[in-house]
């Protein structure tokens, strides 16, 4: 999957229910595709340390940003065009309608698994 939309030059974001499965994911995904550049993000980043990361993100700098669900509201970045949620089960169906909502905001089409 993430490797699908990196070869369509896009980027992916891969969300986690909790801030403490965060580094678990990161590193999994690090492990199965070395040559990723991955960042993460999530709501008990200061407001500088979260701009940051999305500056670098929107940059095309990083290929797979691993977030919790901060990134529901407010962000058009149209080369995301992938979503992989994990532990869909723990997020409610409002929520899974705004995250789905992140991507597909170009001209290519948009994936969620």
């Amino acid at each position: 999957v993430v490797e699908r939309e990196l070869a369509r030059q896009g980027q992916v974001f891969y969300i986690v229910p909790r801030v403490s499965m965060i580094a678990e994911a990161k590193e999994t995904l690090q492990e199965l595709l070395p040559d990723i550049r991955v960042m993460s993000a999530h709501g008990r980043l200061t407001g500088q340390q979260q701009e940051d990361v999305m500056e670098t993100f929107a940059a095309g700098d990083c290929d797979v940003l691993v977030c919790t669900t901060i990134v529901e509201a407010g962000l058009d970045l149209p080369r995301v065009n992938t979503i992989v949620i994990d532990n869909v089960q723990m997020f409610g169906l409002a929520t899974l309608y705004q995250l789905r909502g992140r991507v597909g905001r170009s001209d290519k089409e948009a994936y969620a698994y």
